[in-house]
């Protein structure tokens, strides 16, 4: 490998890692709230797997239909799915946030530099929002899987105690692999809202 070969590698990598600027305190509330996160989310996960009936009406009334005093497994299946989307998330983020420190791969931006100041309130507003991303889209998985259970049994839906675990694990993926997620909706929304806005052409034409 020649010496302009190195350079040219090395400038590229520079300029990669250029926008990823937080400041030392950042880091460490990051890591703070993604530690956060993730206990919270993996203490509701565990009372939501071990929840039935004999738990106390005044703090599960809401998954509780008072009429017939049964569980009501679609709410269940909600606040557990949020629940493992937050846990996913936050397991992602915390890997990605100390891979990158160990890598050497974030740059601690000039105070004195307003380009500096505004990447790193742009890089920590990413890590910040991708957890919340995740609840967006763990209630639309959600809203989908409802959504075709009504469309194949016509109407009628009920759900049984398998429903808040299955959801809950294909949560877990969906925040685990939020940016994913993210940027497949992103290159998908634009043909989808294309096609339903397209109007008709005339035959006559």
């Amino acid at each position: 490998m020649d010496t302009a070969t190195t350079e040219a590698q090395l400038i590229c990598s520079s300029e990669i890692n250029n926008w990823r600027k937080l400041s030392k305190i950042n880091i460490i509330l990051l890591l703070s709230y993604y530690i956060i996160l993730f206990v919270i989310g993996l203490i509701l996960s565990i009372v939501i797997i071990i929840f039935d009936n004999s738990a106390p009406e005044h703090i599960w009334s809401f998954f509780i239909i008072n009429e017939e005093n049964k569980i009501n497994y679609f709410n269940l299946a909600l606040i557990g799915s949020l629940s493992t989307s937050i846990l996913g998330s936050s397991v992602f983020y915390i890997r990605k946030v100390y891979k990158l420190c160990i890598g050497n791969k974030i740059t601690i931006p000039n105070k004195g530099n307003i380009n500096d100041n505004i990447q790193n309130i742009g890089m920590l507003f990413y890590f910040v929002c991708r957890p919340l991303f995740s609840l967006a889209f763990a209630f639309l998985t959600i809203l989908g899987l409802k959504a075709g259970m009504i469309s194949i049994t016509k109407g009628t839906l009920e759900v049984n105690n398998g429903f808040p675990s299955i959801c809950m694990f294909i949560t877990f993926f969906t925040g685990f692999s939020c940016g994913e997620f993210l940027s497949s909706l992103e290159k998908k929304s634009s043909s989808v809202i294309s096609t339903l806005m397209k109007t008709p052409t005339d035959p006559t034409n």
